[in-house]
């Protein structure tokens, strides 16, 4: 099963020290993490498919300051499925309009 964590908010808010502490449960959670923040109607993706707590990506990601208004974050612990990259949430889906 796997854990998602979530912020939509009215102005942009930190969230480095609520990231780190939810990253944290990927010792339960080792198969992948990933992030999506929202842009308007875009969003930029990260993700691995590695246990957020041996990121070296991550640690450097979360070392600076992180606010948003809208993102989600995901940790994998893989009960169907590879642990490759393609399989790490969140994915990127367009519509057959590219929306």
């Amino acid at each position: 099963m796997c854990e998602l964590f979530g912020v939509s908010a009215s102005v942009p808010v930190p969230v480095n020290e609520l990231l780190k502490e939810f990253f944290s449960h990927s010792t339960e959670h080792p198969n992948g993490w990933g992030m999506a923040i929202f842009h308007g109607n875009s969003a930029s993706l990260e993700k691995e498919p590695e246990a957020a707590f041996r990121s070296s990506y991550l640690k450097a990601r979360l070392a600076h300051p992180l606010q948003t208004e809208g993102m989600i974050a995901h940790i994998r612990k893989a009960t169907v499925g590879s642990t490759d990259y393609e399989n790490c949430h969140p994915f990127d889906q367009r519509d057959c309009f590219r929306r």
